[in-house]
């Protein structure tokens, strides 16, 4: 699978893989590219006594990077006579992304002529494990992501950038039908709880 594409100030680029072992699953691999022209970014500024921000627009950037996709669906067990059989109604979701990015500028007042873009991380990754029983009307999601180190800010010659850190979110979800018309919802987010 090929796709390509062309805007007034980006044009990019991906080619893809598609895989289908069987019903429910999905094994995606692909490769993309993007070239962007006079990208904005948030950038610091001093302001009084302390730090602001706002935004402008460097010379271009350009990011490329792989991104993998998986589904798994264990419904095939549905006919097993092993233990295994238990695990029919979970489903598995992956996705990952490597990205590297360099934006480059001739601003005098920037740190570095040649960075990472503002916002954009070297990895994603996201991942989850379903469970839904019609028999019983029961949902169970748990979801896990976790993004890269990032410039939040970009710097200038007095200032350094201002870095987001990598922080690991998870989230369970519960759903339970209740008759036809009722769902009873609950669930957890956030539960490492960790700082920003």
């Amino acid at each position: 699978d090929i796709w390509s594409e062309s805007y007034h100030d980006m044009a990019a680029a991906e080619l893809r893989f598609e895989y289908f072992p069987s019903a429910g699953d999905m094994i995606t691999l692909g490769g993309f590219f993007k070239h962007f022209k006079n990208p904005i970014e948030a950038h610091l500024i001093e302001s009084g006594s302390g730090l602001n921000y706002n935004y402008s627009n460097a010379s271009s950037a350009g990011s490329y990077g792989l991104e993998l996709d998986v589904r798994k669906s264990f419904i095939g067990l549905e006919n097993s006579n092993s233990f295994f059989r238990a695990f029919r109604h979970f489903a598995l979701v992956f996705n990952a992304s490597l990205i590297h990015s360099a934006l480059r500028t001739d601003d005098p007042n920037e740190r570095d002529p040649v960075r990472r873009m503002q916002g954009q991380a070297p990895y994603i990754v996201n991942t989850g494990l379903f469970y839904e029983n019609p028999n019983t009307g029961l949902m169970v999601s748990v979801m896990y992501n976790i993004i890269g180190e990032r410039i939040a800010y970009v710097g200038n010659k007095s200032s350094p950038h201002m870095y987001q850190v990598p922080r690991n979110l998870l989230d369970i979800t519960v759903n339970q039908k209740l008759g036809k018309h009722f769902v009873l919802k609950g669930g957890v987010r956030d539960i490492f709880n960790q700082p920003i």
